[in-house]
């Protein structure tokens, strides 16, 4: 019998454990997507988030959590500027 060498066992793909997904869009007051919302995701039962992320430029976001049944708090920060009747942020100065 032939041993199989080292490089065929590396050919093999591995398998990738199963996940569930969370995903989610943030919206901001004047209902359309936030870029850079600092998003955090607990399990109910824990005090702590689990997970961090950051909204993306259609602000979306999505992480990966154990399979299975769970209940999970998800909390959304974002900064912004009101907005003027020009549609420009209104920013202070200073």
């Amino acid at each position: 019998m032939t041993q199989p060498s080292a490089a065929a066992s590396k050919d093999k793909p591995q398998k990738e454990k199963p996940y569930a997904l969370i995903f989610g869009t943030a919206f901001g007051p004047n209902d359309r997507p936030l870029y850079g919302v600092k998003v955090t995701i607990r399990p109910q039962k824990k005090k702590h988030p689990s997970w961090d992320l950051i909204s993306d430029h259609r602000g979306e976001f999505a992480q990966r959590v154990p399979p299975g049944p769970g209940d999970y708090v998800i909390h959304g920060e974002a900064e912004y500027a009101p907005v003027g009747e020009d549609g420009k942020p209104q920013l202070s100065k200073r």
